[in-house]
């Protein structure tokens, strides 16, 4: 009931008016006889209804946080990878293209994602001290959009020579700290096919999101429509329990 309740606030509906408890109990009374059935009936299949409403409400409510999770999560796999092709790729002012940093002829490898920036500082030293310097870290505060509540996030991306052993060490590393990992392509093509990849992502989770968020408003409405006993179910529900 309290999960109904919250949920009608949030959504800002309007509850039916409550009639005078007799009247409920009069019409419960005429349900029993209407459907023969007992009183102790009705309340097992009264238990039975909030018990599964609660269960459904709370797997939608669980599916819209794991959807703007899922958002945000890309978001930020959009931002690295812009902030990404502005390390590799460049233009000279005739055109052409020019790689700041050549990973086929030299031999490098990234490790790119996400993590918390109260995590930043230590990550950084860290990644110093397990590469004896021989690396190199790019970091970048994610813009968060106003009234985003979550955490403020950093994208990362540390450069360094091929080699399972230090590779193995700074994944280590990122593991750690909860960082979410994601490939970067560094050829300039694949790269834009990513980013055209992860937004067409965001558009089909954002489209998920609002569907299930329409469904969820529909079963809160249904909770509170008018019933069988004269006045809203939740509150009759409420009050003969």
């Amino acid at each position: 009931m309290d999960l109904i309740t919250r949920q009608v606030r949030d959504h800002k509906l309007n509850l039916p008016e409550i009639p005078i408890v007799e009247t409920i109990f009069e019409n419960q009374d005429q349900y029993l006889k209407n459907n023969n059935i007992s009183s102790l009936a009705l309340l097992d299949q009264i238990e039975e209804v909030v018990d599964a409403k609660f269960q459904g409400l709370q797997k939608l409510n669980q599916s819209l946080a794991d959807f703007s999770n899922k958002v945000n999560e890309l978001e930020d796999y959009k931002y690295l990878l812009f902030k990404a092709r502005e390390i590799f790729h460049s233009k000279k002012s005739n055109g052409s293209e020019v790689d700041k940093v050549s990973f086929n002829h030299m031999r490098l490898l990234n490790i790119s994602g996400v993590l918390n920036t109260r995590d930043l500082e230590r990550f950084t030293k860290m990644i110093f001290r397990i590469s004896k310097g021989n690396s190199i870290l790019y970091t970048f505060n994610i813009p968060q959009e106003e009234g985003d509540k979550s955490e403020p996030r950093a994208a990362f991306i540390v450069v360094i020579e091929s080699g399972d052993i230090l590779y193995n060490k700074i994944v280590r590393i990122c593991d750690s700290f909860g960082a979410n990992k994601h490939k970067i392509p560094t050829d300039i093509d694949e790269m834009f096919d990513k980013i055209k990849e992860i937004e067409d992502a965001i558009t089909d989770t954002k489209q998920l999101h609002l569907m299930t968020e329409r469904q969820l408003k529909e079963d809160i409405v249904h909770c509170i429509e008018v019933g069988e006993f004269g006045c809203g179910r939740y509150d009759a529900f409420r009050i003969i329990l």
